[in-house]
């Protein structure tokens, strides 16, 4: 069996945008929007129950497959943006890369630079080609 390498302080950088792990600072936010009709693509809106565990989900899956949610941080603003994820494992038929952007965030101009960003890591640990996101239905 292999063991995977679990860093907490791991984060990926672009010029604009740091992804980072996951905090349980994070949920409010995270929860906001899949229990709001903005879910709806992603099979919500979703109890509280249920966001708390595709939260857990997310933020677990690193330790479990070596790949899950990042949260976008603006390095301008220090702002959270949203969340970059590949996302696999049981709850989902294959791995697939996808994003949630918070309100207020600037949308365009963080979604493809923060996919870019986990792109490798896609790649080494998941072994796909590309992939869209489940709530805006393009890459």
């Amino acid at each position: 069996m292999t063991t995977l390498q679990f860093d907490p302080d791991f984060c990926l950088e672009t010029s604009r945008l740091r992804l980072r792990m996951l905090t349980q600072a994070d949920y409010p936010a995270y929860a906001a929007i899949m229990q709001s009709s903005r879910a709806i693509p992603m099979g919500g809106p979703l109890t509280d129950r249920e966001a708390w565990g595709m939260f857990c989900h997310c933020a677990g899956s690193w330790m479990l497959f070596g790949y899950g949610a990042l949260m976008i941080v603006g390095k301008a603003t220090g702002m959270d943006m949203g969340m970059v994820s590949i996302n696999g494992g049981p709850l989902f038929t294959e791995p697939a890369l996808g994003w949630i952007l918070f309100d207020g965030s600037c949308g365009d101009c963080c979604r493809p630079s923060a996919g870019t960003a986990m792109q490798p890591k896609r790649q080494r640990r998941c072994a796909i080609g590309r992939s869209m996101c489940a709530a805006c239905q393009r890459w």
